[in-house]
């Protein structure tokens, strides 16, 4: 997705194509949508779903972290690549 995004504006800075994941992370780390569930009145279904995302959220979170410097690597390979894996 980044490798398209980037092919698609060139004249993109690689630091700012680096700065994806540390973006993503920090989205699911501050973004509160959904993180109580009661206030919605959500049927049965939709709650589980719901907190089916916050797992999951958390499990991505953790690898993020876990990866984050393979993958700015990574992101700076597709940034001087010109968006070509």
């Amino acid at each position: 997705m980044v490798g398209a995004y980037r092919e698609e504006h060139p004249g993109l800075p690689a630091q700012e194509v680096r700065s994806c994941a540390r973006i993503a992370l920090l989205y699911m780390l501050f973004s509160l949508y959904g993180a109580t569930t009661t206030e919605y009145g959500l049927p049965w279904a939709a709650e589980t779903d719901l907190q089916r995302h916050w797992s999951e959220r958390q499990i991505a979170v953790r690898r993020l972290l876990a990866n984050l410097e393979d993958l700015e690597e990574a992101l700076i390979d597709v940034a001087a690549s010109g968006g070509t894996p």
